[in-house]
């Protein structure tokens, strides 16, 4: 069995995925009897594409040794009518895929048999209820036998997963992992003749318990250096250019608060003359799956580059050798900045992160303080030239006189941002009447203001100066989005 192990254990870095894989496989080897060909043996929900994939192939390794085991995957993007007819044509011991993909293939699949269902597993079960899956659960749950072994599998522990568990499991048992008691090696052996053990003894007192790269009354590793940086913004896109030029040899994880953000940047920053040599990738959750695919391989393949992402990539994934994380917004949910900084500092390795907050988000860095997250103050980005900003916001707005398609973009990136921006669960901090909605628009290359009841309840939007380009004259560099644009009876 370590022969099949082990190639497992060299490609999942996730120990929380080996935490539920390696029992599963044991339990359906264990059986009395194999499972037949549409007898289902377990069922593992993951709630997002990438992350269901993920586990998919971190499991195949472990059917190498088990030819009556085998795994089916079921995400969406592709015909779910095919998942029918590949679940028809071979056995189905295993069923990894995502909540909405699970629940209508099994609406389909009356031919699929779990009366002989050991485990079920819910793999950040906070994530799939967050995203509004309950419904989606509560069904897929129904359809398995109530004798069975479920596992919710998560990060945070949630009001919306404390109640899944009274309600959807018979006798729960809690099992945390959390930091224990260490001493530092030969510590308690140490003298003051010992100036090197006495120092090492010293620091373990100073900085508290420490044991696999966590501090006690810390949530991140110590080995993970938090900075933030103040602001305006449209002062951002300068910083994070400056930064991705001075990281141009490392793996970068850039997060933005919306999908139509990442669109527009992945759209513009090939564009501007500063940062036309960057490698950038970008991924969320409204791409096409070959899309999404072919970007996240694109990444995580060897050496550096730069994704732009939503939270799509902040929980799960196992993307190795990511150096820095950048925030250049903070998250909507508060819960979700520890798994952005924490794709980096994986396993004991040294990373760092580094959020972009404006003058008036600073009490967010006390409020990180207060959940027991770290961050120092970063004054700038050292070793590479400074972008003049006037000149970058006046690329991006030629960006998008130039061409229709980035003119859209901008403006849908806007509007999103806005709208997300008044969801912050924050609100005491992220405060829509401090938002500098002027800065804001140039910062996205708008050439006018759009209609939002944001705006009209604005009080004078400063900072905003219109273009004056005929909206109407701008036209589409890439033919297709003007023939689609012809079809409705636009331009």
């Amino acid at each position: 069995m370590q022969t099949a192990l082990q190639p497992a254990i060299d490609t999942a870095r996730e120990r929380k995925t080996l935490a539920f894989l390696v029992p599963l496989i044991e339990k359906l080897r264990g059986l009395d009897s194999p499972l037949k060909k549409h007898q289902v043996g377990a069922v593992v929900v993951s709630p997002t594409r990438e992350l269901a994939r993920q586990t998919y192939t971190v499991l195949q390794p472990f059917l190498e040794d088990a030819p009556e085991l085998e795994a089916n995957l079921l995400v969406g993007g592709r015909d779910p009518l095919a998942d029918v007819t590949t679940l028809q044509e071979s056995r189905a011991s295993v069923l990894v895929g995502t909540p909405g993909r699970l629940f209508d293939v099994l609406e389909r699949c009356e031919f699929l048999d779990f009366k002989h269902l050991e485990l079920l597993i819910l793999d950040e079960a906070d994530r799939v209820l967050d995203m509004g899956f309950r419904g989606h659960i509560d069904a897929i749950m129904a359809r398995l036998p109530k004798q069975r072994r479920t596992g919710l599998f998560s990060a945070t522990q949630t009001d919306a997963v404390e109640q899944l568990a009274r309600a959807g499991l018979r006798n729960p048992v809690r099992v945390n992992v959390a930091v224990s008691a260490a001493t530092a090696p030969d510590a308690a052996n140490s003298t003051p003749d010992d100036p090197e053990a006495a120092r090492s003894a010293d620091a373990v007192a100073a900085a508290g318990t420490t044991v696999a790269g966590s501090t006690a009354g810390q949530r991140t590793p110590t080995s993970l250096q938090i900075s933030y940086m103040l602001c305006e913004p449209d002062q951002k896109m300068g910083q994070l250019i400056r930064f991705l030029q001075a990281h141009r040899q490392e793996k970068v994880i850039v997060y933005m608060l919306t999908c139509a953000c990442v669109d527009f940047w992945a759209s513009v920053l090939h564009t501007l003359p500063a940062a036309s040599d960057l490698v950038v990738h970008a991924l969320h959750g409204r791409m096409k799956q070959r899309v999404r695919d072919a970007k996240l391989a694109a990444f995580t393949a060897p050496g550096p580059g730069c994704l732009l992402c939503t939270d799509i990539a902040a929980r799960g994934l196992d993307i190795p050798d990511v150096s820095w994380t950048v925030q250049v917004d903070a998250p909507q949910d508060p819960d979700a900045f520890v798994h952005r900084v924490g794709r980096s500092a994986r396993m004991g390795r040294p990373g760092r992160g580094l959020i972009l907050l404006a003058p008036s988000e600073q009490p967010y860095v006390k409020f990180l303080l207060v959940r027991k997250v770290p961050v120092q103050e970063q004054a700038g980005v050292q070793g590479v030239p400074e972008v003049d900003n006037d000149s970058l916001l006046a690329a991006v707005r030629a960006a998008s006189e130039g061409d229709r398609d980035v003119m859209e973009k901008g403006t849908r990136a806007f509007v999103s941002y806005v709208r997300a921006y008044r969801e912050h669960q924050c609100r005491f901090i992220f405060r829509m009447e401090e938002l500098d909605l002027g800065r804001l628009a140039m910062a996205f290359g708008l050439l006018r203001l759009p209609r939002m009841p944001e705006l009209a309840r604005s009080k004078a939007i400063t900072n905003f100066t219109p273009s004056s380009v005929d909206l109407d004259a701008i036209k589409y560099k890439d033919k297709t989005p003007q023939a689609r644009q012809n079809k409705r009876g636009g331009l």
